[in-house]
Parts: C-alpha cells; sequence; structure tokens
C-alpha cells in the first residue's frame, strides 16, 4: 500500500512539473544585450531590450544603459508581413520623460522595423541615459516574441539581431565623441564593422606566448623544485 502511494505522489509530482515546464515554454521571452560597439565612437555602455509574449501582441522593454540618447532601435521579425499596421500601445517611461516613439518599417540597414525616438536637442522627451520604457507593438496579425529572435541589416551593413544608434556620446580615451550604433554580440557578421575596443575599428586582440616561452617557462619552474628538494 504504502508503495502504491508513493508511486501516486511521483505521478503527481512529475504531472505538476510537466505543466509548470509547459507553462514556461508557452511564456515567450526574447533578450537583447546591444553593447558591441561598431565604428570609431564607444556608447559608453550598451542598451537592453527584452521583448515579452502578451495575448498576440508582445511587450517590449527598453532600457538605456548607454553614455548618450538613443535615437532609433532596429529590430527585425520574421516574416516582415507580420508587422503590418505596426502600432506603439500601453507606451509608459516610468518615472521619466521619454516620448513615445514613431515607426517606420524597412528602416536603416534591412530591418524589419526602426522605432525612431525624439531626437531635438531643446526636447526634454529624448531617451536619455539611465531611462527605460515599456510598450506594446500591436500589429494586423498576431505577434510572438520568438520571432524577433532572426537577423537583420542585409544587405547595406552587418547582421544583427537588433541594434540601437545612440547620440551625443561623450569622447572616451582615444574613441572620439559623436553618435554610436551598438549592436548584439550574437549577430551573424558582426566583425565586418568593427568592435571599438581601441577605437578605429581595431580589435584589442591579445598576445599569446610563443613556445619557446612555454619551454623556457617549464625549465624555470623544473629548476625552482630542484632547488628546494636540495634543500630539504
Amino acid at each position: 500500500m504504502k508503495r502504491f502511494v508513493k508511486v501516486s505522489v511521483a505521478l503527481t509530482l512529475a504531472t505538476l512539473l510537466a505543466s509548470a515546464g509547459a507553462l514556461r515554454a508557452e511564456a515567450g521571452v526574447v533578450t537583447f544585450d546591444l553593447n558591441h560597439n561598431i565604428g570609431t565612437v564607444n556608447a559608453g555602455g550598451g542598451v537592453t531590450v527584452t521583448i515579452t509574449d502578451t495575448s498576440g501582441n508582445v511587450s517590449i522593454a527598453v532600457t538605456n544603459n548607454s553614455g548618450g540618447f538613443i535615437s532609433d532601435l532596429y529590430l527585425n521579425y520574421s516574416p516582415n508581413t507580420d508587422l503590418a499596421g505596426a502600432a506603439v500601445v500601453n507606451f509608459s517611461d516610468g518615472a521619466h520623460d521619454v516620448a513615445q516613439p514613431s515607426i517606420h518599417f524597412n528602416g536603416l540597414q534591412g530591418f524589419a522595423i526602426d522605432l525612431a525616438f525624439q531626437t531635438a536637442n531643446s526636447d526634454p522627451g529624448r531617451f536619455g541615459p539611465g531611462e527605460s520604457v515599456t510598450f506594446d507593438l500591436d500589429a494586423s496579425a498576431a505577434l510572438t516574441a520568438s520571432q524577433f529572435n532572426n537577423l537583420g541589416g542585409r544587405p547595406m551593413g552587418d547582421d544583427y539581431y537588433a541594434a540601437a544608434h545612440v547620440n551625443s556620446v561623450a569622447a572616451t580615451g582615444n574613441c572620439g565623441a559623436g553618435s554610436a550604433k551598438i549592436g548584439d554580440l550574437n549577430g551573424g557578421n558582426v566583425a565586418g564593422g568593427g568592435n571599438v575596443t581601441s577605437c578605429g575599428g581595431r580589435v584589442a586582440v591579445s598576445s599569446v606566448p610563443e613556445p619557446a616561452t612555454f619551454v623556457l617557462l617549464g625549465l624555470g619552474i623544473a629548476g625552482l623544485a630542484a632547488s628546494r628538494r636540495r634543500k630539504r
């Protein structure tokens, strides 16, 4: 009898866990960490984008952790036609003062959608450093977060899943001031533009010791070990 009860409990727990797993799988979430600098300006940080399924639409949360204001957020979607008639709804800037973005389709460098934020210097509605916004994207067809997990950017530029244009960035070290473009490191061809580790499109490469260096290091360690044995 006890064995039967244990089996029943085990089966019940397994069913509950399977159901919980199914619920987690249904709640689609895609997150992009845009911190790969392209060009000759360092954005001074990154932009985080989280897209979540919400009853046929998607909810998009954007946080500006860069050193400038965001003028454009580029997202890709497959198929592009599903974005027909897309509109920003339920926009919220929390305690900040960020203006709602406008929508442009087939945006810069071949992305499916360009969310354009305020850029005027005299307007307090610019999407500045440290600010966050959330909004829903509503379209004619049902949208899913997973469909935003697609490469965009061709044929004009490098391949990214998402990218952002950051303006009014201050000079940092050898990096000039101005506007920066940042994308995700998981893109298919991000190396084409160069990572602005040292600016000018050059990638900082760590030096690898030559084989002779390893040999000398090994001889040195062996000598120390022999010296310790003699002292004993």
